[in-house]
């Protein structure tokens, strides 16, 4: 998860290491009474860390402006990104404290997740999304802190840049995105008498998240009780990407609007005070003369994700989703049949036709869209198309970007499709037994030649 300095090797650290000082104010120099932080995080004849404790108090040291042991909370630039210090130098800022960041050999974090049924034995492995250069700046932010328990976020990371491959892996666009127009993600909070931080740097991770579409194998055959669903996922809702709603700076008439207008090119963000839970003060927030203006946020618009629902058995026939009514969450728009999928986790169960497939992850019948087969399909591909959403032309993208225009005005490139990350499961009874799979959805992205919308 980073990069700890040790005083030597392939980082750039100044030759300090990360400690305790016995001091009380650390210096990256390990004297008489100090505690190393290196040597306590190494395992020892016992195969247990030499003392645990060092992490602890490193990460308990200190409030905002506090700084004690080298250390304090991270905070937000005025732009509403992590904030940094100017150099590498671990211990230039107590937010820096020990650690130091490498372009190269920089460690990660790697997760997974197993579903078991302890009914029936079987389990599913579901594997993380990675995602490579998220921020150059470390991010340390106490889960305690009421005005910052919601960092680091999906759009808290410094690196503006995005990169889009194309089929042969070559670059095909890369460039800088806008910052929203302040902290979205904040402003659409529910918590309204006090929106912890958000950040405002969303749309390098929904760029990288964006599918055109998405597939998955379901099976449903009816000798082995087989069963199929859909985990898919919208994680930038909360910004206010494709989330249904359009930003607004007044969102009550009857009110004075926040000061600034939307997308003209001009940080109307500012450094305000909020009251209440978590009181503080907060970067890159609507306001009016620099005191916070709760009449920002999402008005409703055109309801989202909008989806249309194919599928097809193995003989390459193929089928769409007829209207079903009383499903949660999943509302039919027009003909040819649109669906807005209006969760950020909806759970897709594929059904056989006479509608007796079992439940694989045993969600609540009320919280599952019900996808039910025509008759004579039993296993196959389904997919899910999400067309027409291009964030360089979508009229709520472009009022969500502090860039005139939109995400990007450089040319950059053409950006589609809406966020969505999930997985699939398929279940069948073997036996006096039920076994099961995890399957990774396929995604369809904007990866062909460039065409002349790209320009």
């Amino acid at each position: 998860m980073g990069v700890i300095a040790d005083g030597f090797g392939s980082a750039t650290d100044g030759n300090k290491t990360a400690e305790i000082d016995a001091t009380g104010v650390a210096d990256g120099a390990i004297s008489d009474g100090d505690r190393s932080i290196v040597a306590g995080l190494l395992h020892g004849p016992d195969g247990i860390p030499a003392f645990c404790s060092v992490v602890q108090d490193a990460w308990n040291a200190g409030l905002a402006d506090a700084n004690i042991n080298g250390f304090e909370p991270g905070g937000l630039t005025a732009e509403g990104i992590a904030a940094s210090s100017a150099t590498n130098d671990p211990y230039d800022s107590s937010l820096n404290a020990g650690l130091v960041y490498e372009s190269v050999d920089r460690g990660g974090i790697n997760a997974y997740a197993i579903m078991i049924n302890v009914s029936s034995g079987s389990a599913f492995v579901i594997s993380g999304t990675h995602i490579d250069d998220y921020s150059t700046v470390p991010q340390h932010y106490r889960t305690d802190d009421p005005l910052h328990y919601r960092l680091p976020s999906l759009a808290s990371g410094d690196v503006t840049q995005a990169h889009m491959l194309d089929n042969h892996r070559g670059i095909k666009y890369t460039g800088p995105l806008s910052l929203t127009e302040w902290d979205t993600g904040a402003v659409s909070d529910i918590t309204s008498n006090s929106p912890p931080p958000m950040g405002s740097n969303p749309f390098p991770i929904a760029v990288t998240l964006s599918a055109d579409a998405i597939s998955a194998p379901y099976f449903t055959e009816t000798a082995v009780n087989g069963g199929t669903e859909i985990v898919a996922t919208f994680p930038m809702r909360k910004f206010g990407i494709f989330n249904s709603k359009i930003l607004s700076n007044q969102i009550d008439e009857t009110i004075a609007a926040c000061d600034g207008e939307l997308n003209d090119g001009i940080d109307d963000g500012a450094t305000v005070t909020i009251t209440g839970n978590g009181s503080g003060t907060v970067q890159d927030y609507p306001n009016i003369a620099g005191t916070y203006c709760d009449n920002a946020g999402f008005l409703s618009s055109t309801p989202d994700v909008q989806v249309s629902l194919y599928y097809y058995d193995y003989e390459e026939r193929e089928s769409s989703l007829d209207i079903r009514t009383g499903d949660w969450g999943v509302t039919p728009i027009d003909n040819p049949i649109i669906y807005a999928l209006e969760q950020a986790v909806n759970v897709i169960k594929v059904h056989r036709s006479d509608d007796t497939s079992a439940s694989v992850l045993g969600t609540p019948i009320s919280n599952v869209f019900h996808w039910q087969l025509d008759d004579g399909f039993e296993a196959g591909w389904v997919q899910i198309k999400m067309d027409g959403y291009a964030y360089n032309t979508d009229t709520r993208i472009a009022r969500l970007t502090e860039t005139v225009g939109g995400i990007n005005t450089d040319g950059a490139g053409y950006w589609s499709g809406a966020p969505i990350i999930g997985f699939a499961v398929m279940a069948a009874d073997v036996g006096p037994a039920q076994v099961g799979e995890t399957i990774d959805l396929i995604r369809f992205v904007n990866r062909n030649t460039p065409s002349s919308q790209d320009n």
